[in-house]
């Protein structure tokens, strides 16, 4: 396994349960291999964001063991108080950037974004197209 990365996503979230399952499912279900996530965890609530969390990372254990991904790495970063978005893509962009080199992709996305099969190869043909505008299927 390479810590060599083509895209990072981070997500800034409050780690809400119904949101976090189903986004980050559809995330990783339909994401490509060598990608980087980190979720930039900023709750109003701790231990629910932390339990919350922890489920969350049964359901990815659950979905990597039926679709394994290659080089598909999940970090996680928090916060100790609220911060705002903002605050929090930049935490999660630091950390990558310290522990990781920086891909040619990052993607921000909200944690209620559903993504769906070949987003990530529009928005990649798109942006290596240089195209002025980018309207990629997400």
């Amino acid at each position: 396994m390479s810590d060599l990365y083509t895209h990072l996503v981070i997500i800034p979230t409050l780690a809400l349960e119904k949101t976090l399952m189903r986004t980050f499912g559809a995330f990783y279900e339909h994401s490509n291999p060598d990608t980087l996530f980190v979720l930039s965890v900023n709750p109003h609530e701790m231990e629910q964001a932390k339990k919350n969390i922890e489920a969350l990372k049964g359901l990815i254990g659950a979905q990597a063991l039926l679709t394994p991904k290659e080089n598909v790495k999940i970090e996680y970063v928090w916060s100790d108080e609220p911060i705002g978005f903002a605050a929090a893509v930049n935490k999660g962009y630091e950390f990558a950037k310290e522990n990781y080199h920086i891909p040619k992709y990052i993607t921000i996305a909200n944690d209620d974004l559903h993504v769906v099969p070949g987003w990530m190869d529009s928005l990649s043909s798109s942006l290596d197209a240089k195209e002025i505008y980018t309207q990629a299927m997400l």
